[in-house]
């Protein structure tokens, strides 16, 4: 398993430290911080093909996300990740996973699932 898939999967398996999650100006991309310092997004296009970016610069997660698509050339210092780079089909269904996490967290989904299943009172 390449670092990248396990960087993703400590990710979900940590959700709590995914936090400034916002949506971008391209449709279905989502920008957010994770231990309040790493920058990422991840992109899902039309074909639901999956592409996760590490940002390096000193850009704002809230400047990236509204950088239009014919600015993106300004922008360095990207570590991109396309989903056919990653080996198995786990390991690619680990971005699926990730992108689902981010929505409930922009919805606050996350939030309200975790107050029901708290709630849970066993039979």
């Amino acid at each position: 398993m390449s670092k990248i898939v396990k960087a993703i999967n400590a990710m979900i398996s940590q959700k709590d430290r995914i936090s400034h999650v916002v949506l971008g100006h391209s449709e279905n991309t989502f920008f957010f911080l994770y231990s309040k310092k790493h920058k990422w997004s991840i992109h899902k296009d039309l074909n639901d093909i999956f592409t996760i970016n590490y940002y390096t610069g000193g850009e704002l997660i809230d400047y990236l996300a509204n950088v239009r698509d014919e600015e993106w050339q300004e922008i360095e210092n990207i570590m991109r990740y396309i989903e056919s780079d990653l080996g198995s089909r786990e390991d690619q269904e680990s971005l699926s996973e990730l992108f689902m996490l981010l929505n409930e967290k922009l919805l606050g989904m996350d939030v309200i699932l975790d107050d029901i299943i708290s709630d849970d009172i066993p039979f």
